[in-house]
């Protein structure tokens, strides 16, 4: 697999948020996807981004309560959001766990969440928001 392709064409679509650890167990992995999924359907293949807990306790725009309104993922807050997972684009440094680095196998599409690579997003030094209305990014100021 050619990860410098893969990742290129994931920063020009952009990604949605679909789960966001919840506190008391920061920092809490940002679960993202290429297309949002729907409340009936099983998860789809995943990719993992962390933000480091100092930056999350120490920036108000990056807490978690801020996070939630900011990417309206489909689990992780209390209430499903209208309009589905937010767009998103994180930066940050790429960061290898080994340990999750397993092929998707269609017993883990039936039955766990597939976990796409070992490579993550780890710390997340920048998030982007997309904005319909200016068919743009915009800083997620933290």
């Amino acid at each position: 697999m050619d990860l410098a392709a893969e990742l290129a064409q994931h920063e020009r679509v952009g990604v949605l948020t679909t789960q966001i650890g919840q506190p008391p167990d920061p920092p809490g992995p940002l679960e993202l996807t290429e297309q949002p999924r729907q409340p009936t359907e099983r998860d789809t293949v995943y990719v993992v981004a962390e933000i480091t807990p100092p930056w999350r306790e120490q920036r108000r725009g990056w807490a978690y309560e801020s996070l939630l309104v900011a990417f309206r993922p489909n689990r992780g807050g209390g209430t499903p959001w209208d309009v589905g997972p937010r767009r998103v684009r994180l930066t940050g440094w790429l960061l290898y766990d080994h340990q999750y680095d397993k092929p998707v196998s269609t017993w883990s599409l039936q039955y766990a969440k597939a976990r796409r690579t070992g490579w993550e997003i780890h710390p997340v030094t920048d998030i982007e928001l997309w904005d319909d209305a200016a068919q743009g990014w915009r800083e997620l100021a933290r």
